[in-house]
């Protein structure tokens, strides 16, 4: 789907066989797409399986984060840094799995952000790791299936724009 955003009139002139001016006037009309081209079969089921997983994770984040004694002991060794950044990016996958689904143009970037910003997140885990501070191996694995996951999304799109 494109928005039209501006119209222009041009004139052109020019002398007709008698002499005579002619005068002609075209309309220009300048588009922005707000959707991706043909959106490939893949992405409305992925971006399900992107809103599944930004539920999930808010789920599990928020249950790690407000729950009670038992579900703050359920979660081990969890770094704060990690904990929030998934709980809070379950959110903004939610997002992306709404721009996927709606085939918008900015589901590429949201996907690169979302991609990104956990592969760096999964960056400082590791420090943190080897520097000393406890941490969960599930954490670890659940790190690599995030950035995986919109990492891949973001290559996929990419390739199709």
């Amino acid at each position: 789907m494109a928005r039209k955003i501006a119209t222009m009139d041009v004139r052109f002139s020019s002398f007709g066989e008698d002499g005579g001016l002619l005068t002609t006037r075209n309309s220009i009309s300048f588009q922005r797409k707000t959707t991706m081209p043909s959106s490939s079969p893949w992405v409305r089921p992925v971006a399900i399986a992107a809103a599944l997983f930004g539920l999930l994770t808010i789920f599990s984040g928020g249950t790690a984060l407000f729950g009670g004694v038992a579900a703050r002991a359920a979660v081990g060794d969890a770094v704060p840094l990690v904990l929030w950044f998934n709980f809070l990016a379950g959110f903004v996958y939610l997002l992306g799995a709404i721009a996927l689904f709606k085939s918008t143009t900015w589901a590429t970037r949201i996907a690169w952000v979302i991609g990104l910003s956990t592969l760096l997140v999964f960056a400082v885990l590791i420090l943190v790791a080897l520097f000393g501070t406890p941490f969960e191996w599930r954490t670890v694995g659940a790190m690599i299936i995030r950035t995986g996951f919109w990492l891949a999304i973001a290559v996929a799109l990419s390739r199709t724009a």
